[in-house]
């Protein structure tokens, strides 16, 4: 007996819907999805074309400044800084001592590398290495020392009275002008030595006339340097570090 299928269209279903599950979602498939805001991709011709302004333009204002030139304009050749406004708490401190001062601070800061062995004292350890205080190699003439420290010494060397065999290594390469400049006014003037003043332009000097040598000195090669011979330049301000008689910069 063939019984009637109930018309999905017409009959009451057990849940109280008159449609049928495959209609409803045939109708939520028809509609189009809404577009997401701000997610959309970017066309590559814009980002192609972006990226070539960019490099372009960046080439461009490295090359020319696009016409800018900071030292042709009106501030800053009418530029003049403005005090530096005090704040309680946060003063910067103004370093007012002589010239001579700060150049043996710094000297004495160089000294700590030969200090292993010449010791903080400048006397040196008896037998080992020699003393720097009150030495006749330190003292006298700056041309002997200036030559020394360039291939160092080898050999024995006769300091004050007593005989040292070692070998001081060269310190010229370790070391640029200014800082043998320092280190060398240091030793002359420290631990009862009242030596002269180095300067950058006496190293220098003896830098071009030692500094290509590689064999260490012997003694009997560093004395036949005069004892007071003086290696070139001109004297300086101990208060300044300039010439005698030149006025500081802004003074």
């Amino acid at each position: 007996m063939n019984e009637e299928l109930p018309n999905p269209e017409t009959t009451h279903l057990d849940y109280g819907e008159r449609s049928s599950v495959a209609n409803i979602h045939a109708a939520v498939q028809r509609e189009k999805r809404e577009p997401l805001a701000a997610f959309q991709p970017v066309s590559m011709l814009a980002v192609i074309a972006g990226g070539l302004i960019l490099t372009f333009g960046g080439a461009y204002l490295g090359a020319y400044n696009g016409g800018f030139d900071l030292n042709d304009t009106y501030a800053v050749a009418n530029y003049e800084p403005a005090l530096r406004p005090v704040i309680a708490g946060f003063e910067v401190a103004i370093d007012n001592r002589p010239w001579i001062d700060k150049w043996m601070a710094e000297g004495k800061e160089v000294y700590a590398t030969c200090a292993a062995c010449h010791q903080p004292t400048g006397n040196g350890l008896v037998g080992q290495f020699p003393p720097l205080a009150q030495s006749e190699w330190v003292g006298r003439g700056t041309e002997r020392l200036g030559a020394l420290v360039f291939p160092g010494i080898m050999g024995s060397l006769t300091v004050k009275g007593q005989s040292y065999n070692g070998v001081m290594p060269a310190q010229g390469a370790l070391l640029s002008d200014k800082q043998l400049a320092q280190v060398l006014t240091y030793i002359r003037r420290s631990w009862g030595n009242n030596g002269s003043i180095v300067t950058e332009e006496m190293v220098k000097y003896a830098r071009d006339k030692y500094g290509s040598r590689v064999q260490p000195w012997s003694e009997a090669e560093l004395l036949a340097i005069p004892a007071d011979a003086m290696l070139p330049g001109a004297e300086v301000d101990p208060l300044t570090g300039l010439a005698p008689g030149t006025a500081p910069a802004g003074s």
